[in-house]
């Protein structure tokens, strides 16, 4: 009886990831996180252009105030420099989810290794 409830204990402990495994994981983490990425912009494109659409809806008639106007123009401006932005092109997101794709786990342990050593923002110490 108690070799039994030893073998037990023994399958019941899972077993550490090895190197390999863990690079995979993690590839496959960021190649999921860019597909999202992508998904979300598209979202937020079409949430843009339902904006657009509303503020372009909205008539003046009886409003002669052109500084109400002007707040309207400035909004639609914004909304169009937003939908210009790299971040929401669907070339961007598939050019990086296809650089990505060409990486082994291995390089993309490298590129992160040395994304790692490079200063994200701020002054570099001299």
């Amino acid at each position: 009886m108690k070799k039994d409830k030893k073998n037990l204990r023994e399958v019941d402990m899972p077993q550490p990831f090895s190197k390999a495994e863990l690079l995979e994981r993690a590839w496959r983490q960021k190649w999921r996180e860019l597909r999202v990425a992508n998904m979300r912009a598209s979202v937020l494109k079409s949430q843009i252009a339902r904006a657009y659409e509303i503020i372009e809806n909205i008539r003046f008639d009886f409003l002669g105030d052109t500084m109400f106007r002007g707040y309207f123009v400035g909004a639609k401006k914004q909304l169009e420099g937003a939908m210009s932005d790299y971040l929401l092109s669907d070339s961007y997101w598939e050019g990086r989810i296809k650089e990505h794709r060409k990486m082994t786990p291995e390089e993309y342990d490298k590129t992160l290794y040395q994304e790692a050593g490079r200063p994200k923002q701020g002054k570099v110490k001299k």
